[in-house]
């Protein structure tokens, strides 16, 4: 007796479909990361780097290998201060 079924016919997932648990997208945690940092820098860009920033993890889920949760959580962590400004703000003083 077969303990796994065939595949019924058209049953695949949709392309873009993850075919495993949801993870964090090191693209996206990256990709903000940095955007947030050169916003301290370059704060006249911030829309465009915002853009560019999330571009980078969508592109993620059109690829198939996230899901849309592994792609906002990292943009949240770094947005509520994931990047440490203060070495920033020290090189400002002198």
């Amino acid at each position: 007796m077969d303990v796994i079924a065939p595949r019924p016919v058209n049953s695949f997932p949709t392309p873009g479909t993850p075919r495993h648990p949801a993870y964090p997208s090191g693209h996206s945690t990256y990709s903000a990361a940095a955007a947030f940092t050169l916003i301290a820098f370059f704060p006249q860009y911030a829309e465009d780097l915002l853009r560019l920033a999330d571009n980078t993890g969508v592109a993620r889920l059109w690829a198939g290998v996230h899901w849309r949760s592994d792609h906002i959580r990292p943009v949240g962590w770094a947005s509520r201060g994931g990047v440490d400004h203060q070495p920033i703000d020290r090189c400002g003083d002198r």
